[in-house]
C-alpha cells in the first residue's frame, strides 16, 4: 500500500497543482459566477426594471480564425514528433514536445468551441449568462452593483469586464464582446445604476 501511495503521491500532487492554477486563471473570465459575500441589494430596487427592456441575446465571444489555424498547425506537429518523423530528435524529447504541441492544440480548439458556447441574455426579468447548457441570472429587483472587473492577459494587457452583481450571484461580460456598449446601456437604464468610466483602454 505504501508503494502505491509513494507512486500516485507525486501525479496527483501535479494534477491538483495545475488545476488550482486553471481555476485561478480561469475564474476570473467566467461569465457567472458566485460570489460568497456579495453586496446586499440596493433598497429602492423595484420588481420591474425602471425601463421597458427588450428580449435580446448577445453572443458574449466568436471563434478567432488565428486560433483554429494554430490549433491544426499545432496539432499536425504533434502527430509528427510523436509518430516519430523527426529522427534527429530522441524519442524522449520528441515525446515531450510532441505532447506539450497536442496540450496548446487542445486548449486552443476548446478556447474556440467554448467561445460561440458563451451568452448573455437580457429581458424583463433580469440578465441572465449561460455557458454551455446552464443559464444562471440576476432579477433586476436582486441587483445590488455595477462594477468593473480587470482580467490580466498579458504583459501590460488588460481586459476590462462589466458586471452585474447581486448578494449571491455576478453576470459579467468583457468589453470586448459584441454588443456590449448597446448592453451596458441597456443594463444602466433597467438599474438606473451607472458603470464607473474604465481606467484603460481595451486593447483585445
Amino acid at each position: 500500500m505504501a508503494v502505491a501511495f509513494d507512486t500516485l503521491a507525486e501525479p496527483v500532487a501535479a494534477v491538483a497543482v495545475i488545476g488550482a492554477i486553471a481555476l485561478m486563471a480561469v475564474r476570473p473570465t467566467l461569465v457567472t459566477r458566485r460570489l460568497w459575500r456579495g453586496p446586499a441589494p440596493i433598497p429602492h430596487r423595484a420588481a420591474a426594471p425602471f425601463v421597458p427592456v427588450v428580449p435580446r441575446t448577445y453572443p458574449g465571444g466568436r471563434p478567432s480564425r488565428w486560433l483554429g489555424v494554430a490549433a491544426w498547425l499545432l496539432g499536425g506537429t504533434s502527430i509528427g514528433l510523436m509518430a516519430g518523423t523527426t529522427r534527429d530528435l530522441d524519442p524522449a524529447v520528441g515525446g515531450g514536445l510532441g505532447l506539450a504541441a497536442a496540450i496548446m492544440a487542445l486548449t486552443f480548439a476548446f478556447a474556440n468551441w467554448f467561445a460561440g458556447r458563451v451568452h448573455i441574455r437580457v429581458d424583463g426579468s433580469g440578465i441572465h449568462g449561460r455557458v454551455l447548457w446552464r443559464e444562471h441570472g440576476i432579477a433586476w429587483r436582486d441587483v445590488a452593483e455595477l462594477r468593473l472587473r480587470y482580467v490580466f492577459i498579458g504583459v501590460g494587457v488588460r481586459l476590462v469586464y462589466y458586471s452585474v452583481r447581486s448578494s449571491t450571484r455576478e453576470v459579467a461580460f468583457p468589453s470586448s464582446m459584441t454588443g456590449a456598449s448597446d448592453l451596458r446601456t441597456t443594463i444602466e437604464r433597467a438599474t438606473g445604476l451607472t458603470y464607473p468610466a474604465p481606467e484603460i483602454t481595451p486593447t483585445m
